[in-house]
């Protein structure tokens, strides 16, 4: 499993890293300029029940599962830098939004003031906002591409994006978004 670490600048995402992989990141030079890879870290996840299984088994080994961490590129006030991270969010399985509620003079704040709940809803609206852009180019290729073939499958598909589209219009994250069965699948 891979979990990409997202959040606004001073918020502790490095810190989080750290604890997280044990790792320390070496310059931020390449995580500054976006690199998706500029900081990944793997954690091994312990649970008492593997060793016990490993020795009712027999087996010689207990091979712990592993979560990968990618420090992904931060987060800015401005919408056309954020693409970038965003896009970079579409290669892992989860995202962890880092939120600042700690207040110290000495670390800045992008809007000059701690205000957890402020940075959450600009955070989700920039994902929302995101999520929408994919979806609206994707409607338009779609209903291109049907002009030519009358795809079902792809017609199919159009109807799912145009119900998503909607949602997000609505502001309402896809998390949050009931999907059957037959359309996880599309």
């Amino acid at each position: 499993m891979e979990i990409g670490i997202i959040g606004l600048p001073q918020t502790g995402k490095k810190t989080l890293f750290s604890l997280l992989t044990g790792g320390v990141l070496k310059g931020e030079s390449e995580h500054q300029r976006g690199k998706k890879d500029a900081g990944a870290g793997i954690s091994k996840v312990y649970d008492e029940r593997l060793y016990r299984l490993a020795k009712l088994y027999n087996r010689e080994k207990a091979i712990p599962a592993t979560i990968k961490y990618i420090l992904l590129q931060k987060l800015s006030k401005n919408s056309n830098e954020n693409s970038n991270a965003f896009q970079s969010r579409a290669m892992v399985d989860a995202v962890c939004h880092v939120v600042r509620a700690f207040k110290n003079d000495s670390v800045f704040h992008v809007d000059g003031s701690v205000d957890p709940v402020r940075d959450i809803r600009y955070v989700e609206s920039e994902l929302l906002l995101s999520d929408l852009l994919f979806t609206e180019n994707r409607i338009d290729r779609l209903e291109k591409e049907i002009t030519h073939t009358h795809d079902a499958v792809m017609e199919k598909e159009l109807v799912l994006m145009k119900r998503i589209r909607e949602n997000l219009n609505n502001e309402i994250p896809l998390r949050l978004v009931a999907f059957s069965d037959d359309e996880r699948k599309e």
